[in-house]
């Protein structure tokens, strides 16, 4: 049976990126989130976002996403942390 945590190991094994406007959903202190992908980064990234600082570590084998909520906030997470959205 694949159940979500079977699912997320099996995409996170997969390396399948996720490609601009690609609907992608997260975990965020227990509750899902979804959102869309913006853009793809493949390098260390420091960025000054709703004003603070954040540094998000990423590489090919795990880039990162800037992706925007429904509710226009905008944040980066890397791919580990990601599964598609339906």
């Amino acid at each position: 049976m694949w159940g979500p945590t079977r699912f997320r190991q099996y995409m996170i094994l997969r390396k399948v990126a996720y490609q601009p406007g690609a609907r992608v959903r997260w975990a965020d202190q227990g509750r899902p989130n979804d959102g869309i992908v913006l853009k793809v980064f493949t390098h260390y990234l420091e960025r000054t976002m709703n004003g603070s600082t954040v540094r998000q570590p990423a590489n090919k084998r795990d880039p990162a996403y800037l992706i925007e909520q429904e509710c226009g906030a905008t944040l980066l997470i890397n791919h580990s942390e990601l599964l598609p959205a339906y």
